[in-house]
């Protein structure tokens, strides 16, 4: 009797986790966020002052409608080969949706961005969407 009890509670329990998750599935599935990545090389490789600049420059893009996240950091070394440690900075800008981020990439601060802080700095960037 006690065995099929603790079995029917844990059956119990197993299936409350398996609705939870599931739920948890389906509210951030249905976010699907656009993840814009850029890589970017330096004019002058390796000059912190630049990185910082760089870095600086970014965080205002948090400020344009539909960004839900901005980060920024510099390259490390990694001995591994299958890791390309070979540029500068990295930025991720997370936006709410496809429509941000078409406004994003046609916005003024963007714009702005581009122009006085990536474009003095950078030799050489690469840009990658995607969805999750």
């Amino acid at each position: 009797m006690k065995s099929r009890i603790t079995h029917s509670l844990l059956a119990i329990i197993f299936l409350c986790l398996c609705s939870s998750c599931s739920s948890f599935t389906s509210v951030s599935s249905d976010k699907h966020y656009i993840h814009h990545v850029v890589i970017a090389w330096l004019k002058q490789p390796g000059d912190t002052a630049a990185q910082q600049a760089l870095i600086d420059g970014t965080r205002t893009l948090a400020d344009i409608p539909g960004v839900v996240s901005v980060s920024a950091g510099r390259t490390f070394a990694s001995e591994r080969s299958v890791v390309d440690d070979s540029f500068d900075i990295a930025l991720t800008v997370v936006l709410k949706d496809h429509a941000a981020l078409n406004s994003y990439q046609n916005h003024p601060l963007h714009n702005r961005v581009k122009r006085d802080v990536l474009k003095p700095l950078v030799a050489r960037y690469i840009v990658y969407n995607y969805v999750d």
